[in-house]
């Protein structure tokens, strides 16, 4: 007796979707290797003084600290002092 060949099985949701984040991610990296090669272009072309410049400006931004939820919460802060005060003059 013959036995019927086993057909591929389709691709289950999981696997599609790691297939798309895979395919996500590398257009992602090709992206950001295309802008890497732009800025070591420009970087190439710069003067010794604009290259000086820029070193700087990358060691002072480097000195300011990237704290995202430390400027939300000053953000909401000031927002709430301002409206206290709006609030306090209305109520004059």
């Amino acid at each position: 007796m013959k036995q019927a060949a086993a057909s591929p099985k389709p691709p289950d949701a999981d696997e599609k979707s790691r297939e798309q984040a895979y395919a996500t991610a590398q257009a992602a990296a090709d992206h950001s290797e295309d802008a890497d090669r732009q800025v070591a272009a420009a970087h190439t072309s710069e003067s010794p003084e604009q290259s000086e410049d820029r070193q700087a400006m990358d060691q002072w931004l480097r000195r300011i600290p990237d704290d995202p939820a430390g400027l939300l919460r000053r953000k909401f802060m000031l927002e709430h002092l301002r409206r206290q005060q709006q609030a306090a003059q209305r109520g004059e």
